[in-house]
């Protein structure tokens, strides 16, 4: 992986590796997860990029779906009245039965979206740094694992730091782990 394209060029490899079946033989080895990292500098454009990708897979025929965690936490949060809180629970190590609790909320919704089996059915998940620092990417492939059989493309806002770990938002480290990485 070049640690150097930005996040337009990654959206073209990304395209590249869907428009050859690639995607298929990785799905056999790691399951449907695609881990496209972009510098946490590009987070604002992510969503335009993101869209504009998925109209023209859409163009090509695929059937394309595009989630974002954010209103669901921001939802789940808001209902238990700890969207002001959550980061001081967080320092404090409170977040555990809540980070489970949305766990469970951000996989049945994208369970719901990721049955879809045929080879040209894509879910984009813009601003997965929007599930952080509620649940883990790493966390939240291992829930959808077998259970989510369509391609299923997350956009991390991270940077590789060596050729089996990233930097996600510029802060936690992190191991790469059961996904294809773009």
């Amino acid at each position: 992986m070049n640690t150097q394209l930005n996040l337009d060029e990654k959206i073209k490899s990304l395209e590249e590796f869907l428009l050859t079946g690639a995607h298929l033989q990785t799905r056999r080895n790691i399951g449907p997860f695609i881990d496209l990292l972009y510098s946490p500098d590009e987070e604002p454009r992510c969503p335009d990029a993101v869209r504009s990708f998925g109209e023209r897979l859409a163009a090509r025929g695929w059937k394309v779906d595009v989630f974002q965690p954010e209103p669901i936490l921001y939802a789940f949060l808001r209902e238990r009245g700890k969207l002001q809180d959550v980061f001081q629970a967080e320092q404090k190590g409170e977040q555990n039965e809540r980070a489970q609790l949305a766990a469970r909320q951000l996989q049945q919704a994208i369970v719901s979206l990721g049955a879809d089996e045929s080879p040209q059915s894509i879910l984009l998940i813009c601003r997965a740094g929007g599930f952080f620092p509620h649940v883990g990417i790493h966390q939240l492939h291992e829930r959808l694992v077998n259970v989510v059989k369509r391609t299923t493309v997350f956009f991390i806002p991270a940077t590789e730091i060596t050729p089996t770990s990233f930097l996600f938002l510029g802060c936690e480290q992190t191991l790469k782990y059961r996904a294809h990485y773009i």
